[in-house]
């Protein structure tokens, strides 16, 4: 007989065995996979973006050669029949796989009609609601105000003073960190800082869609609450932008904001330093692979130049002063992202590559970046390409430097991440 251990990280109980609906199984495409050892077993932990079952969840190591078949091709026979060698054991009988799959879709891990019913009351319930709430306000940061202030003032008396401003330059705009806050909070506070004393209109951010979006970007036109209080979208800028952009430049809706947190990690320190007087223009890349597997270079996409091109016009013309903010990581290295090997094998070349880029983005060569990504096949899965390079060209009549470049290493996995801040800064407007 197959046994198998489930376990719901947030304890979520069990539920009665049902029959499962679906009559080619798939597992939900937008988990994250991550083994790892939980409570001095080996486990393979399902980490869901949407919180769906309460938390996050973790099932048996011995499992993974059944959860391979659920990619939508096996019915239950074939699921059966295909695991027949695999183990010393046998074959799961149907009874032992429909258990199972019931008890993965109660736990919305599969791609199935109670998952698509239930994501789609968080579509309707998103799309109701004005502004996009913090869904990280208590898990990554504190969500009290007085709290999370005095986190950040203690952060900042242990930075040393920075290097005073060029006379007469204003900040352009900053690349920070999208990584937690709790693993790089004195990198996020070192970079914000530094635009405290200036007067900003407006912040365009560009973010990281860490899910899959069809579309290059999403624009969303709500405000961002923030422990510290409400930032409002600067509706005018935002329509102009999105306004007769060619097909495929935009995500057809905006869902993808809804739990991302490359920008609302941005909105925390934005509003601290800033205070109520700006207004938000989020705008959420997605992946640039499509066209690097075409024969046309970067520019000569048409979704690409003309939401660029489009970006750069509305800066140079809008009223009051503008700041963009890249909202990046870089390298991501180690076991946990598919590489086959240790982090510390791969960091060397991974760093080395990260300051291959940072050079050029003060250089403003963005398609040199591209070239790199396109032929290299982005190795070392550089978190943040498509909004690196938009920011790159935007950039360009400013003047930048590389304040911290960091890694996080993460031990259970045998992996790690790089981060970086810069600062860019032009005189005059």
């Amino acid at each position: 007989m197959w046994t198998w251990t489930i376990t719901g990280l947030n304890n979520m109980p069990s539920t009665a065995e049902k029959e499962d609906s679906v009559e080619k199984p798939r597992l939900r495409r937008d988990l994250q996979v991550v083994p790892l050892i939980y409570e001095e077993r080996r486990v393979i932990v399902f980490l869901d973006p949407f919180k769906l079952s309460g938390g996050d969840v973790a099932l048996d190591a011995g499992l993974y050669p059944l959860l391979e078949k659920l990619n939508g091709r096996y019915d239950r026979p074939g699921l059966r029949d295909a695991l027949a060698d695999l183990r010393p054991d046998g074959a799961p009988t149907l009874e032992e796989i429909d258990a199972l799959l019931a008890r993965l879709d109660e736990l919305f891990l599969l791609d199935s009609e109670q998952f698509q019913k239930k994501m789609q009351e968080l579509r309707d319930e998103f799309h109701r609601n004005p502004d996009r709430e913090p869904v990280f306000a208590g898990k990554a940061y504190s969500a009290e105000p007085d709290a999370l202030r005095a986190w950040i003032k203690k952060l900042e008396e242990e930075l040393p003073v920075p290097a005073g401003r060029s006379p007469g330059a204003t900040v352009t705009g900053l690349l920070a960190p999208h990584i937690d806050t709790a693993v790089a909070g004195p990198v996020y506070v070192d970079v914000y800082r530094r635009i405290k004393a200036q007067r900003c209109d407006r912040v365009i951010v560009l973010g990281i869609n860490h899910r899959e979006q069809n579309g290059l970007y999403s624009v969303l036109n709500k405000g961002f609450l923030t422990p510290f209080g409400r930032i409002a979208p600067d509706r005018d800028f935002i329509e102009s932008l999105t306004d007769g952009l060619p097909p495929g430049t935009l995500a057809p809706d905006d869902f993808g904001h809804k739990v991302e947190h490359s920008i609302e990690f941005q909105t925390v320190f934005l509003r601290h330093y800033l205070g109520p007087s700006f207004a938000i223009v989020p705008v959420l890349c997605g992946g640039l692979q499509d066209i690097m597997n075409g024969d046309t270079s970067l520019l000569g996409d048409d979704r690409f130049r003309a939401m660029y091109e489009r970006l750069n016009r509305l800066i140079a013309d809008s009223d009051g002063r503008t700041l963009v903010i890249a909202a990046v990581d870089f390298s991501h290295i180690g076991f946990k992202f598919g590489h086959g090997t240790s982090a510390d094998d791969l960091l060397p070349r991974a760093r080395e590559q990260d300051r291959n880029i940072l050079s050029l983005i003060t250089q403003g060569d963005a398609e040199e970046i591209y070239r790199v990504a396109r032929d290299t096949g982005d190795p070392y899965n550089v978190c943040g390409l498509p909004a690196i390079i938009l920011f790159t060209l935007l950039m360009r009549k400013s003047t930048g430097e590389t304040l911290v470049h960091e890694t996080y290493r993460e031990e259970a996995t045998d992996s790690a991440v790089t981060y970086a801040s810069m600062m860019f800064e032009r005189k005059g407007r």
